[in-house]
C-alpha cells in the first residue's frame, strides 16, 4: 500500500516580483519620455490651434522626423517618429493637418480649418528652427 504524504506548496513569489519589475520599468519609461519631449505653441490667426496634427520634416527627408498634436490651449508636444528621444536641434519644414475623427453617428467631425497650403510638405511655406530645451511658437495665418 502506497502512502501519500501531504506536500507543502510554497507561496508564489514570481508574481509579486514580476509586478514590481513592471512598475519600476513603467516609471523609468515615463520619466525619461517626459524629459525628452519638445513643446511649442501653435496659433491660427492669433487663436490657439486646437485638434491639429503637426509634423516636422527635415529638408530632403521623405518622412517626418517628429509628430505631435495640439491640445485645447494650442500646445503641441512633439516626439520623434523613430523613437522617444528628443528632436535634434535643426530647421524643419512644418506640415499641419486637422485631426479627423467620427462622431457618434459615424459622420466625420469638423476639425480646425487649416489652409491647404500648410497640409503638404511640398507646398508648406512653414519652417521652424527647433531650439535646444526651449519652447517655440509658430503663428499661422489663414490669408
Amino acid at each position: 500500500m502506497q502512502r501519500y504524504l501531504p506536500t507543502w506548496n510554497q507561496p508564489n513569489t514570481f508574481l509579486p516580483s514580476w509586478t514590481a519589475l513592471m512598475l519600476v520599468s513603467a516609471m523609468i519609461g515615463c520619466s525619461s519620455r517626459a524629459e525628452q519631449q519638445d513643446r511649442g505653441l501653435i496659433t491660427l490667426d492669433g487663436q490657439p490651434l486646437v485638434d491639429a496634427l503637426i509634423f516636422f520634416q527635415r529638408e530632403g527627408d521623405e518622412m517626418a522626423t517628429a509628430m505631435g498634436n495640439t491640445n485645447q490651449a494650442g500646445e503641441v508636444f512633439m516626439y520623434r517618429v523613430s523613437n522617444l528621444k528628443a528632436i535634434p536641434p535643426d530647421t524643419y519644414k512644418v506640415v499641419i493637418t486637422p485631426m479627423q475623427g467620427a462622431n457618434f453617428h459615424g459622420q466625420p467631425e469638423a476639425g480646425p480649418v487649416i489652409p491647404k497650403i500648410y497640409r503638404d510638405a511640398s507646398t508648406t511655406p512653414l519652417s521652424i528652427e527647433v531650439p535646444v530645451g526651449k519652447k517655440y511658437t509658430l503663428p499661422l495665418f489663414s490669408q
